[in-house]
């Protein structure tokens, strides 16, 4: 919807243009057909410069791309292919902002900032993403929500993170969401709360037996959950 509302703008402009041109030549214009033709002819033209921007942004997006799926041996030269990588996402956000590359360049600049644990940065570029993204980029949206709720644990914010990943498991079906229920109930754990905790590492045994996490949450359960099974 987002793009959508930004585009409407210059077909508007586009054809306000066209209107005034006909009132001043309405003598020279000798049908609808011919009215038909210039409209026609200023949306194609519109089309074009809206599809070469995408291509143009397209580049440089898929650079950062393949900077980030670099192969790094040490944190040090994550951070260092993590920074590379935002500064061109950075530019294709502000180079081509109403281009679906620039709003996917949103979502991956939450990512490299989430790496580099600058997580107030995260959580900027994530909403700006949600805000921007339209039904297309449902994938990524529910990723952006499990962005978040990392930024939000990694400031110590159990609550907000819980949040977003509750997020996730309702709206995200297009991910697997068990790895939503396994975070929600780690930062149950981490905030304190065994009881909600223990519920939800149980609602994971029971949904998802064959994960490959699921030996780790049987061992969370035995230990979060002993008090209750005693009782």
């Amino acid at each position: 919807m987002a793009k959508e509302v930004e585009q409407t703008g210059p077909i508007v402009l586009l054809l306000a243009k066209v209107k005034d041109y006909v009132k001043e030549n309405l003598n020279q214009i000798a049908s609808i057909g011919s009215i038909l033709l210039i409209i026609a002819a200023g949306i194609g033209y519109w089309q074009y410069t809206s599809l070469k921007a995408e291509k143009d942004s397209f580049s440089s997006f898929s650079k950062a791309l393949t900077i980030m799926s670099k192969d790094v041996k040490t944190e040090t030269e994550r951070e260092v292919v993590s920074q590379q990588a935002l500064e061109i996402f950075k530019a294709v956000v502000e180079k081509y902002p109403k281009t679906k590359t620039g709003a996917a360049s949103l979502y991956y600049s939450g990512n490299c900032s989430l790496t580099l644990n600058n997580y107030d940065d995260a959580i900027e570029y994530y909403n700006k993403f949600l805000e921007k993204s339209d039904k297309s980029f449902v994938y990524l949206r529910a990723l952006a929500y499990e962005g978040l709720g990392y930024a939000y644990e990694g400031k110590g914010e159990f609550t907000k993170a819980i949040e977003w990943f509750e997020k996730q498991k309702n709206e995200g079906k297009e991910v697997d969401i068990s790895v939503a229920l396994l975070n929600i109930a780690r930062c149950q754990e981490l905030s304190g709360d065994n009881v909600a905790a223990c519920k939800s590492y149980t609602d994971f045994e029971n949904e998802y037996l064959t994960s490959s996490f699921i030996e780790t949450v049987q061992m969370k359960i035995s230990d979060l959950c002993a008090g209750d099974i005693k009782g």
